[in-house]
This record gives C-alpha cells, sequence and structure tokens, in this order.
C-alpha cells in the first residue's frame, strides 16, 4: 500500500504548481485584453473557446471530460478576470417599470461574477414592507427620500471600498437630479428600452405597481409616464439597450459588448 501522506505531499506540490501557473496566466490575461481593446474584439470568443475544448477531447485517455471541465472553469474565471479589470465602474440598470432590469441585472451578475442590488427590493427590506404598501401609507415623497439614501450609500461604499456592483433601479429614480448625479460619480448608467405594447403586456396583471393600480386606462397611463420619463432615460444613459423578444441570455450578452464599446471608446480617448 501506498504511503497516502507522501501522495498528499506529492498533490500539494503539483497543486502549487498549478497555482504559480495560474497566476502566469492571468499576467498575460492582461496583455490579451490591451491586444483585444486595441483591436476591437471582444472579449467573450466562443470560437477561441471550442478550438481549445476541441483540442483537449482529442485527448483518447478517459480524463478528458474532466480536463474539458477545468478549462471551462479557467476560460470562465478568465473572462471575468478581464472585465473585471475593463469594466471600472458600477453598472446602474435604469428604464421603465417591467423592462427587466431586476432579471438582466441578475443574469449579468451571474455571468461576470459581481454582486446585483436592486433598489426596490432593497428599500422593502430595509422598511420591512412592500413598495405598494410604503405609497399608500407613506407617500411618493417618503419613497424617493430612501431612494436617493441607497444611492448615497452606495457612493459612501464605493469611495470607501471601491466593490463594484450592478444595480437595478427603480423607474422614477432618475427623476431627481441628484440621484442621477451621484450614479454618474462612480457608474455607467445603462438605459433598458421597451416598447409601449412590451410594457402594457407585462403590467396588465400586475396590481403591485402603485402608480399605476388607481389608473382607469392603464396604456393611457403607461404612455403618460412614458412620455414624462423616455427623454431623461436617454439623456442621462451612457447606454441605451432595446429590448424586444430576445432571451435575458442573448441580451446580457448584447449588453457585455456595449459595456466593452463603451469602455474601449473610453481608454482610446485618452
Amino acid at each position: 500500500m501506498k504511503d497516502i501522506n507522501l501522495t498528499r505531499k506529492k498533490i500539494n506540490q503539483i497543486d502549487q504548481q498549478i497555482s504559480s501557473l495560474l497566476k502566469e496566466r492571468f499576467l498575460l490575461l492582461d496583455d490579451i485584453m490591451e491586444f483585444k481593446v486595441l483591436k476591437g474584439e471582444y472579449i467573450e470568443n466562443p470560437a477561441r473557446e471550442r478550438e481549445v475544448i476541441e483540442k483537449i477531447m482529442q485527448e483518447s485517455d478517459k480524463d478528458a471530460s474532466y480536463l474539458k471541465d477545468v478549462y471551462r472553469k479557467i476560460m470562465d474565471v478568465s473572462k471575468c478576470y478581464q472585465w473585471e479589470r475593463l469594466f471600472k465602474e458600477n453598472i446602474y440598470i435604469i428604464g421603465f417599470m417591467a423592462v427587466g432590469k431586476t432579471t438582466l441585472g441578475k443574469k449579468l451578475s451571474q455571468k461576470i461574477q459581481w454582486d446585483f442590488l436592486d433598489t426596490d427590493l432593497f428599500i422593502e427590506n430595509l422598511e420591512q414592507r412592500k413598495i405598494k404598501d410604503i405609497f399608500t401609507e407613506s407617500g411618493e415623497d417618503y419613497f424617493r427620500e430612501l431612494e436617493t439614501k441607497v444611492i448615497e450609500n452606495i457612493q459612501k461604499n464605493w469611495t470607501i471600498q471601491r466593490d463594484k456592483q450592478i444595480i437595478a433601479c427603480g423607474g422614477g429614480i432618475i427623476l431627481n437630479p441628484q440621484n442621477v448625479k451621484t450614479m454618474k460619480k462612480n457608474g455607467i448608467i445603462v438605459h433598458l428600452e421597451g416598447n409601449i405594447n412590451t410594457i402594457y403586456n407585462r403590467l396588465i396583471l400586475d396590481q403591485s405597481r402603485p402608480l399605476l393600480t388607481e389608473a382607469k386606462d392603464l396604456k393611457e397611463r403607461i404612455e403618460r409616464l412614458l412620455e414624462v420619463r423616455r427623454d431623461i432615460y436617454n439623456e442621462v444613459a451612457d447606454i441605451i439597450l432595446y429590448i424586444g423578444e430576445e432571451t435575458p441570455a442573448i441580451l446580457v450578452q448584447e449588453l457585455i459588448r456595449k459595456l466593452e464599446d463603451y469602455e474601449r471608446e473610453r481608454s482610446l480617448s485618452k
């Protein structure tokens, strides 16, 4: 029987070698990212990833499938490493109610491995009551004050810790210019824009929206609110992402590319 302690010692030595090689690999990724920025290439390259996986799968031994899983994880982590370096600020997602800000924010969070915060959910947890109840019991002005405090706290945390987040914002958060000013200090603002029919179809059975519950004509009410807010959304946004029938996965991929283009333009203009 083999000496288990000796076997473990050898595994530890291999792990140390792997760790050193991975650190070296990450340093090389900085050069790769710089090249991609200059050449206008995107960080995610499915063709290159398939090439690497196919090469691994050419191995005939029984461990090839495990190696494939390891390489997939390495490539996923490598992309997150590059996005972390490229995207230097918080990402705020704004837009009208029901356009999918929370869904997209969560998907983006999973993809690039950043923390996610939904301002409405944060306020509900803070107040221990639903947004609809806050409007009914304390009024819209009180709710807007809470929104401003949340944005200010995000700014304070950024100043201290530099921890980047993806923040899905309430639909009316941009109505206060001070909120926008604060968001601009430490973030990229993405406007998720949907057409009136998409929004209407998503809201027709939703009774949780305080600004719509008393509306006699829901579509007319949505149109009036959109008329007030659309220009502000587009004016304050750094990036505009239009939604239609795309899946969240496709929208996330499109948003990441828009974010890369935005950061590329900023870096090349310096």
